[in-house]
């Protein structure tokens, strides 16, 4: 598969008042056209810093892009200006928020915010831009879809809700859909439907998907590849099948370990000991040294590599150079 969106070497300061700290720092991976590309971590991993800066969301003036390039159709997203970038987003790269109910705006209709995603994007007339916001709700499983549009979000449930902020993510037919947590507010039931959507989705509309969350329940059911983060860093690259029966970093395993299947006769849950440090604490070497029962002498101060070991599984773990 060919590839639609490089992000390389990528490196986000926080500015405090005594010094710049790498919130997430050598960030590097690669999506393919119609692939399902998951991001999975805990949080404050960087997970969700790594999208608003594929779309161009970082406005915060104590947050700055120190290096780094997101290569989407051979031209570097962080050097478009605001126009260009805003050309882009909501048309050939779109994005589900995380709280829908936040996300949405309450005081306009469904309707209004439907269109307003088309007429940004598109020179279309009001009628054809109904009726396309009333096709793609029909399309993300909401019924009375002609009535829903002149609702507001406050009568909508929030499973009803995350469909609707997946219809204006699709409705301009986007290449990368990149979904962040979109499944966390929602109940087990509501939130197996809305992944099931986005699958059929994704295989209907030929787009590649970005899924972001802390759920590995979620990266199974969803993803062909996936990249784990920790305190900024990804620790490991792998496909899922790979991930799951042969997971290369200490991290990946305790957080495999720390999920409990049906069936289980262990009672006690796994925990990966300690905790994640701040940003200030974070040492030279690899960041989760503290709190790995296998570490070595040498990564409190050495920091590894990502380097793959077979068939573009990456780890970045010395316990792999050391066999």
């Amino acid at each position: 598969m060919d590839t639609i969106l490089e992000v390389r070497d990528l490196c986000i300061q926080l500015k405090s008042q005594k010094d710049y700290y790498n919130l997430i720092e050598e960030i590097s991976f690669d999506v393919k056209k119609g692939e399902a590309f998951g991001i999975v971590g805990e949080s404050g991993c960087g997970k969700s810093l790594t999208a608003y800066s594929i779309m161009g969301l970082i406005s915060s003036p104590n947050l700055k892009t120190h290096k780094g390039s997101i290569i989407f159709e051979n031209r570097d997203l962080l050097k478009m200006s605001k126009s260009e970038i805003q050309k882009i987003r909501g048309k050939d790269i779109a994005m589900i928020f995380q709280e829908p109910m936040t996300a949405l705006d309450p005081l306009f209709t469904i309707g209004y915010q439907l269109m307003e995603a088309l007429e940004i994007h598109k020179n279309l007339s009001k009628d054809e831009m109904k009726r396309l916001s009333i096709e793609i709700l029909k399309k993300v499983g909401i019924p009375r879809a002609e009535a829903i549009i002149d609702e507001y979000p406050h009568q909508l449930s929030g499973g009803m809700l995350q469909r609707v902020m997946i219809g204006i993510a699709m409705i301009n037919n986007p290449n990368i859909l990149v979904a962040d947590e979109p499944t966390t507010a929602l109940d087990v039931t509501i939130q197996a439907q809305i992944l099931s959507l986005m699958n059929e989705l994704r295989s209907d509309y030929g787009m590649a998907l970005i899924m972001i969350t802390h759920d590995l329940g979620v990266i199974a059911e969803t993803c062909d590849r996936v990249a784990v983060f920790y305190g900024g860093h990804i620790v490991e690259v792998a496909d899922v099948v790979s991930l799951f029966h042969k997971p290369m970093h200490p991290y990946t395993k305790g957080l495999i370990r720390s999920v409990k299947t049906l069936g289980d006769k262990n009672q006690s849950l796994y925990t990966i000991p300690g905790t994640v440090p701040t940003i200030d604490q974070m040492g030279r070497g690899c960041r989760f040294a503290d709190r790995c029962e296998r570490a070595l002498s040498k990564c409190k101060d050495n920091k590894p590599p990502l380097q793959e070991y077979e068939n573009g599984h990456l780890c970045r773990c010395w316990l792999n150079e050391e066999g």
